[in-house]
């Protein structure tokens, strides 16, 4: 029996009763009681690494998610008409309403209500993709534990005003309340031009020990309470390395350089860390967080007084930039998209030298590809994200140590 109390789990066999009706496939593994998924991708994950992996590497637990209520992200189409807006998943059948879908919180639902109230309100009408008419075709959200972003994906800046007349019909948790327009008919969710409409310009979005400033275009996790302790995971893994200086690519808003500065002040601990993403409102997002954490490029608050942590951030490819270094750190972190790092950086890395590389991997068969071209290092640790329950998406943490080839 589940312990989430929530009206669409059914009480006694813990299953979702949209899925049980047939009316969402979106979690697939739902009739896998979860503490089965976990122990069947923890396998798999060890037969996807065994050519990499050595009988000295090191299998954590998997860190495990909570079953229901941890998507603190919503992107949710708009079908039906003005009146009764529908709120569905792309590709879940028409005319479902899975705003009380129970992987959200309370929060994103009560503040997905109050957006359709909204639209009803202001009377948009909901984008139809067969006869290319209507004007909003997503409202996507992001919750913290006490408020939450907003954003309406709106095909012209036609029904803005009327929008705009009737934002107090939000949920007062809502913080910051933006318009995307995206007039091309295309797969691609959200377009171009993000117009500001009412609150702040960027949530706030605590992430354990530190908390990291997210932008309307930010790309954060999904899942806050695993990304958490998966940041703070690697932070750990760094500093126990013994590492002062580090490298995190493919950085997004910071998250894993955060997480280690704040691990190394914690410690009393010199750390100098540069963070690179080829996004400029990330950086733009990451630079914000270092710096009201005391860390922007200059000394920041220790607890010794030999101490500093320093932390930059830079927009750039993230292969580019490493090539073009002069000097090596001690430590890299690499968070690449689904494709992983690819052939260019996973070689640099293998003949780079740096002693220690934390991958953080959305994918783990790109994750087995980039380490199969790394005969250089050995898989010291290694640990599963369950960052998806009740789907075949897992991801995975593995603690690269420097194998010195016969010509160092």
């Amino acid at each position: 029996m589940s312990a989430f109390a929530h009206p669409r789990i059914d009480p006694d066999s813990g299953i979702c009763e949209y899925f049980s009706a047939g009316q969402c496939e979106s979690c697939s593994l739902m009739r896998t009681p979860h503490d089965v998924q976990v122990r069947e991708a923890h396998a798999q994950l060890t037969e996807l690494l065994a050519d990499v992996a050595t009988p000295s590497t090191v299998w954590d637990e998997p860190l495990v998610s909570a079953p229901w209520g941890f998507r603190t992200k919503a992107k949710m189409m708009v079908r039906g008409t003005a009146a009764a807006p529908v709120f569905s998943f792309p590709g879940s059948h028409e005319g479902v309403d899975l705003a009380d879908c129970p992987l959200y919180p309370p929060l994103v639902t009560e503040v997905l209500e109050s957006a359709r109230a909204l639209i009803r309100r202001a009377q948009v009408p909901p984008y139809n993709l067969d006869k290319r008419r209507g004007e909003i075709k997503y409202v996507l959200v992001t919750a913290t534990p006490t408020e939450a972003m907003v954003r309406l994906v709106l095909r012209s800046t036609s029904a803005l005003e009327r929008i705009r007349e009737h934002l107090a019909l939000l949920d007062p948790r809502v913080s910051v309340v933006s318009a995307n327009i995206h007039p091309e008919h295309e797969a691609l969710i959200e377009g171009a031009e993000e117009i500001h409409l009412a609150g702040a310009d960027r949530l706030r979005l605590p992430l354990g020990n530190i908390d990291v400033d997210v932008l309307p275009r930010s790309f954060t996790q999904t899942n806050t309470a695993v990304a958490s302790e998966l940041y703070a995971q690697v932070a750990r893994w760094i500093l126990d390395a013994g590492a002062r200086t580090a490298w995190d690519l493919y950085c997004g808003v910071g998250g894993f350089a955060l997480g280690i500065a704040h691990e190394a002040r914690a410690r009393g601990a010199h750390m100098d860390i540069t963070g690179i993403e080829i996004t400029n409102e990330a950086i733009e997002s990451a630079q914000g967080s270092a710096k009201r954490h005391g860390f922007a490029g200059a000394v920041g608050p220790h607890t010794a007084p030999e101490a500093h942590v320093r932390v930059r951030f830079e927009t750039a490819d993230a292969t580019d930039w490493a090539r073009r270094q002069a000097t090596l750190p001690d430590a890299i972190v690499v968070n690449p998209p689904r494709r992983g790092i690819g052939e260019a950086l996973s070689r640099y890395l293998n003949d780079s030298g740096v002693r220690t590389i934390a991958y953080s991997s959305c994918n783990p068969e790109t994750l087995a590809a980039d380490l199969a071209r790394m005969p250089h290092y050995r898989v010291a640790r290694a640990r599963l994200i369950d960052m998806f329950p009740h789907s075949t998406h897992n991801e995975a943490l593995v603690l690269l140590s420097r194998v010195a080839p016969e010509n160092d």
